[in-house]
Parts: C-alpha cells; sequence; structure tokens
C-alpha cells in the first residue's frame, strides 16, 4: 500500500507470484474504485522449484518492492519485485544460479530512498538484485560489522525511516524478549532500544507488530 501523506488518499496493491501471469489489481481511495493493471511477470526457473514472496513491500522513489525467492530441494535462488505505482509497470531482478538454502538471513529496508538489502549471514553477495536499478544498495559494512559481534540474538525484521534504520533481533537465551537496533547513516551510530519482555507463549516473532514514527507497519 503506497499512501500520500498530504491527501491522505492510498493506493493498495493486490498481486501475488504464479506459474502464469494475473492481473494486478489496483484500489484508488480518492476515486474509490478498483482497476485491473498488467500482470506480474513469470518469474524465471532457475531451480525447478517454487517462487514465494517473502514479507511485506517497501516503498522508494514511487515504486514499491519485494523480496522473493525459489526453493527447490534445498536450494534457493532470490530475487527482488519492482511495482512502478505511476507506469503500473512490473520490472524484476534474479540471482542467476542458486547459491545456498538460506533466506532467512535476507532482509530489504527502504533507507532515504533507497532499497537496502540487508544480508546478515553474508552466504552471497547479491550483485545480481543490485540490477534492478541504482535505487538498490547493499547493507552498510559497519552494520555487517557489527552483527559478527552479537552471539546471543539474531535480526528477524528490519525497517527504514528516513535516513534510520530499526532492525529487530530476537534473542536466542529470552524467548520472550526482543531487541531492537537503531542505526542512524547520517551519523554512522548504532543504538539499542530498550530490552522488551513479551507475555510468555506469544511464540514466533512474525505474531508481533512494529511501527516507525510514521506509522508504517510491517510484521
Amino acid at each position: 500500500m503506497a499512501t500520500n501523506e498530504e491527501s491522505g488518499h492510498y493506493k493498495l496493491v493486490v498481486a501475488g507470484i504464479h506459474e502464469l501471469p494475473v492481473n494486478t489489481f489496483i484500489y484508488d481511495s480518492a476515486r474509490n474504485h478498483w482497476k485491473d493493471s498488467s500482470p506480474v511477470p513469470t518469474l524465471p526457473v532457475v531451480e525447478s522449484g517454487e517462487w514465494i514472496c517473502c514479507g511485506k513491500s517497501v516503498r522508494a522513489q514511487g515504486s514499491l518492492y519485494w523480496f522473493a525467492h525459489e526453493i527447490d530441494d534445498g536450494s534457493v535462488v532470490r530475487a527482488l519485485v519492482k511495482f512502478d505505482l505511476q507506469r503500473e509497470e512490473w520490472t524484476i531482478a534474479n540471482e542467476a544460479e542458486a547459491i545456498s538454502d538460506e533466506v532467512d538471513g535476507v532482509h530489504i529496508a527502504a533507507l532515504d530512498e533507497k532499497v537496502v538489502l540487508l544480508d546478515w549471514e553474508n552466504y552471497s553477495p547479491l550483485v545480481d538484485l543490485l540490477q534492478l536499478g541504482p535505487e538498490i544498495k547493499l547493507m552498510d559494512g559497519r552494520l555487517k560489522d557489527f552483527d559478527k559481534m552479537l552471539d546471543d540474538c539474531y535480526p528477524v525484521w528490519s525497517i527504514g525511516q528516513g535516513q534510520v534504520l530499526y532492525v529487530v533481533f530476537e534473542d536466542f537465551w529470552l524467548k520472550d524478549s526482543l531487541k531492537v537496533l537503531v542505526y542512524d547513516q547520517s551519523k554512522g551510530t548504532t543504538t539499542w532500544l530498550p530490552i522488551r519482555e513479551w507475555p510468555p507463549g506469544l511464540g514466533s516473532h512474525k505474531s508481533l507488530w512494529a511501527f516507525t514514527p510514521s506509522f508504517r507497519a510491517f510484521a
């Protein structure tokens, strides 16, 4: 979903990754109207597996972006999918071959109108995904070095707001606690928010929602 902060109106984009092209559906709140738009392009079969969209979209420079991966018998191929809201056009960039069997360590976040590829595990350089456009960039090396020093928690979600990146970590030992790292790109500083303990039995971190100051949500 993309919101016009001045008018308060929004566009809701409903789409999915399928074996065959399926039309995109767009709801425009300013017109109170649904319309059919161009179909999501079929992602190339690299490993003869199934393409799955991972998490929510992020918005940057007038487009929506999704991270996706193809799973086939332990092998994984990763891709970025882009939808231009003005032109209503789809473009994709995918890895040419399977690199690893891990996807949990990769997130995307919009940071200062750029789409940042956060590869915490560093299984591959993800350079193929940079071909989607100049707005795609790799994570700051300072963050990767910082993560190497952590042996008690693991990054599970990331979200950007302006030049500030929020990274939610799950604690390996305190299963009902989450830590939030705040990285200010303009200053190159990292700080931790106070640890928050959640009610016992809450379950997976995926059952939680978090919000930036602009109330853009991720889960």
